[in-house]
């Protein structure tokens, strides 16, 4: 099984060494602004420290993750040019939301 600690870890590291490149290869924005880009970088940082976080805080995760993903959809309602980016980052939240409440159910290593 996969540790998702270990992918946390990865994805921060990509989002803070290439946030331009995530943001324009993967999410499809083609001029990056300043906001965007710094964005993308605070929340690298922040995956990078969720990685390193022990099993026992996988809860916490969870309910990180659940109000990333309410306030990215938010944002995504209000501002039209940031929508692409904030509904990405809202399906990656939840996607390792749901894949760390699973693993905090079955008990697996992550």
């Amino acid at each position: 099984m996969v540790n998702l600690r270990h992918v946390r870890a990865a994805y921060g590291t990509v989002l803070v060494l290439a946030p331009d490149t995530v943001l324009r290869r993967v999410v499809g924005i083609r001029d990056p602004d300043r906001r965007l880009h710094a964005a993308t970088l605070v929340l690298g940082g922040r995956q990078l420290a969720e990685g390193v976080l022990p099993r026992r805080a996988r809860r916490l995760l969870v309910v990180i993750d659940a109000i990333h993903v309410h306030t990215m959809v938010g944002l995504a309602l209000i501002d039209a040019r940031r929508r692409r980016a904030t509904l990405a980052s809202a399906g990656v939240a939840a996607g390792f939301g749901v894949a760390t409440l699973a693993n905090t159910r079955t008990g697996a290593t992550s």
